[in-house]
């Protein structure tokens, strides 16, 4: 984090920024999203990046092939999979697994009226009222 820079203010003072201004409450949100953007760019670097290769040698010490050292794999894997938790976490609706909730202004619930649908409706409140009305007279 540059706050830890010299010279740099406190994270509180810059919290404190974000409520008091909100031009540069607007320019940080702006920050941190271009800093998760480049977190996950480098996500995909660390994925892409070629590992070391270990030889296997035979008895006399001849290689016999080269291969890839297990530990290296769950250490990137590792490496990518906390920047995945953080990132989701901090920006769940870009980097977080798509979930579509009621109301979402980018995915509006959808209600869809047939004929058949009021038919079936009209016909369970006229059931239901035959019902309140047996009990009614009934008690």
């Amino acid at each position: 984090s540059i706050l830890k820079d010299p010279g740099m203010p406190a994270r509180i003072t810059v919290q404190e920024w974000v409520v008091r201004m909100p031009e540069f409450g607007v320019e940080y949100i702006h920050a941190r999203e271009i800093g998760q953007d480049v977190i996950a760019e480098d996500t995909m670097r660390i994925i892409d990046e070629l590992p070391d290769m270990e030889p296997v040698l035979d008895r006399d010490g001849n290689v016999v092939k080269m291969q890839l050292h297990s530990a290296y794999v769950q250490w990137a894997r590792n490496r990518v999979d906390q920047r995945m938790r953080l990132l989701k976490a901090w920006n769940p609706r870009k980097y977080g697994d798509r979930q579509v909730v009621a109301g979402d202004p980018d995915a509006p619930l959808k209600v869809e009226v047939t004929a058949v649908n009021l038919i079936a409706l009209a016909g369970a409140l006229e059931g239901i009222k035959q019902i309140e009305a047996e009990d009614t007279d009934g008690s």
